[in-house]
């Protein structure tokens, strides 16, 4: 298993949590717009809380990337904000919908579901 962040203090704070629960967990602090830098490929890549934070520009670049590590028949599962968050926290940055460009690109060759939850209290 594999993590990565672009923060070194997150990664420290990930190495922690991987020694206090006992678990083997490879940690690199990395720019996740230069994964295929990695020069492997995964069988599963999960983005937790990233997707979202792009505008629809730098999307199109992180999927590329994304692309990069993904072995064929992999899973790809991405944890993000949707344009019906409500309030003012949360929101998805640039177009309203981005499940368009997930399916444009051919990110996933079969898309399983796209879910909406809210987040929050």
């Amino acid at each position: 298993m594999w993590g990565i962040d672009a923060s070194p203090n997150a990664t420290r704070k990930a190495e922690e949590k991987e020694k206090d629960r006992g678990i083997a967990v490879k940690f690199l602090t990395i720019d996740a717009m230069d994964l295929g830098g990695l020069g492997r490929t995964f069988d599963t890549v999960i983005d937790c809380g990233l997707f979202h934070v792009f505008s629809d520009q730098g999307r199109e670049r992180y999927v590329s990337n994304l692309a990069s590590v993904r072995a064929q028949g992999s899973m790809l599962v991405i944890l993000c904000f949707s344009d019906s968050q409500p309030g003012d926290w949360g929101q998805v940055y640039g177009s309203p919908s981005w499940s368009p460009l997930l399916r444009s690109i051919h990110l996933c060759r079969h898309l399983l579901a796209i879910d909406g939850l809210r987040f929050g209290p």
